[in-house]
């Protein structure tokens, strides 16, 4: 049975619950960072935000977790991006209750809990795929700052590189995956894993990721906003994906998120005689939004700034007529059949064109066609070079192709520049962004 010791709190108790075992996977890059000191009080998560939290977690409490999930409602993209786009962990519930319930009781708590998801992109419509990036401290710089050893500030904490989000049609709930996962201890027959890194020079465990799914919990009780997210490992090992898995007891675990906002409402006020007449309601306009166009991405810009704006990749026609629904290879500007014995020498740039979904992938030729989304992510693990991953959506958030590109002589993202992607991919792909 695996264990997953999901939070090292430091303002609250460790938690400890039970998941499912897990399997390989390369791990991504981090920064580490010094955690900033608690932000002055701004308006956000006021004296009712703990009153709804409150009450929310007592219902949650004798709820059936499950059910609650699935009568959540979907969370709209404008919600997860909007504002500063970062919300914070104030609650937790497991199926197990012996495994531990908590939730925030101040603002002082809450600002002084370095945990972050930090939600950003454009919203290609309410259910468009966007980015989160994630922040979790150092298990062992917090254990110093509770011992007295070091200031609130000195703590460091992990800045995750942001990955995509999807809004599952199905579920209602945007999703995501995180495989910053590292091994923290065996205690007798349990495997044991942590989001919070036990030390600074802990590397992200090989092949376990965990999945987040979040709805809206929202009714008339309720002033502020609060997501449901329910966590579970996950097998992205293709060679055993379609092993058949038993779920662990005390598996379901959940997190309650808020951006401390108030939620909008619409009330609608009624004076004297409600048979009299009534003057009609008047809507008022919308106003206009900015025309906005596509441009060719500034040759200087770094991918790392281009991951974060609404972007497009366009595939030249004539060189990939009968390819673009096979695998290629991309490599100082020329374009080839990929197989595994054709890639480049040692230190040598390059891309990988791998197609999912044929029949969808063709229709990126048709350059008017606007029913795809565009994400970028990074990755770097010790055996293997920095690489930039471009994923593609449908219109239904499924993948339909990703294209990666190795850096061998690069060891972070923050070196990768439109320049070098455009001496790999030459005039086969050309990278747009969106201007306003």
């Amino acid at each position: 049975m695996a264990k997953l010791n999901y939070h090292y709190k430091i303002v609250c108790r460790p938690l400890v619950y039970v998941l499912l075992l897990l399997f390989p996977l390369a791990g991504e890059a981090q920064i580490r960072r010094q955690v900033q000191a608690p932000a002055q009080e701004n308006g956000d998560f006021g004296t009712k935000f703990f009153d709804d939290l409150r009450s929310l977690f007592g219902r949650l409490q004798q709820s059936e977790l499950d059910r609650a999930f699935q009568r959540a409602n979907p969370i709209r993209c404008s919600d997860l991006v909007g504002q500063t786009g970062e919300w914070k962990e104030v609650a937790f519930l497991n199926d197990d209750r012996k495994l531990g319930d908590w939730h925030f009781d101040n603002i002082e708590e809450v600002k002084r809990d370095p945990v972050a998801f930090l939600f950003s992109g454009t919203c290609r419509g309410e259910d468009g795929p966007i980015r989160v990036a994630t922040s979790f401290p150092i298990q062992e710089s917090s254990q110093k700052f509770q011992d007295g050893k070091i200031p609130f500030s000195k703590i460091e904490i992990n800045h995750n590189d942001p990955v995509s989000a999807l809004f599952d049609r199905a579920t209602g709930a945007y999703t995501f995956e995180l495989p910053y996962v590292y091994a923290e201890r065996k205690n007798g027959t349990d495997d044991v894993y942590t989001l919070t890194p036990p030390r600074t020079t802990s590397k992200p465990e090989p092949g376990i990721a965990i999945e987040f799914r979040c709805k809206a919990l929202s009714d008339a009780d309720l002033t502020y906003r609060f997501l449901l997210c329910r966590n579970r490992l996950v097998d992205r090992d293709t060679r055993t994906q379609d092993q058949r898995r038993r779920r662990s007891v005390g598996s379901g675990a959940y997190f309650i998120l808020s951006d401390g906002r108030e939620a909008s409402s619409t009330v609608k006020l009624h004076f004297g005689d409600e048979t009299a007449a009534a003057e009609p309601e008047r809507t008022p306009q919308p106003a206009k939004a900015p025309v906005s166009t596509w441009q060719a991405a500034p040759s200087d810009a770094r991918l790392t700034v281009i991951a974060d704006a609404e972007f497009r990749l366009k595939f030249n026609s004539e060189t990939w007529k009968g390819r673009i629904d096979t695998p290629q290879l991309l490599t100082e500007g020329s374009l080839s059949k990929f197989i595994s014995a054709s890639v480049p020498v040692r230190g040598k740039e390059y891309c990988v064109w791998r197609p999912g979904l044929p029949a969808q992938v063709n229709q990126l030729l048709d350059a008017a066609n606007e029913s795809f989304g565009f994400s970028l992510g990074f990755r770097k693990d010790l055996q293997s070079a920095t690489s930039s991953i471009f994923e593609i959506q449908g219109d239904n958030g499924v993948i339909v192709a990703t294209l990666q590109c190795f850096f061998p002589q690069s060891q972070t993202p923050a070196d990768l520049t439109l320049t070098r992607w455009i001496s790999i991919v030459g005039r086969n792909i050309e990278l747009d962004v969106r201007s306003r």
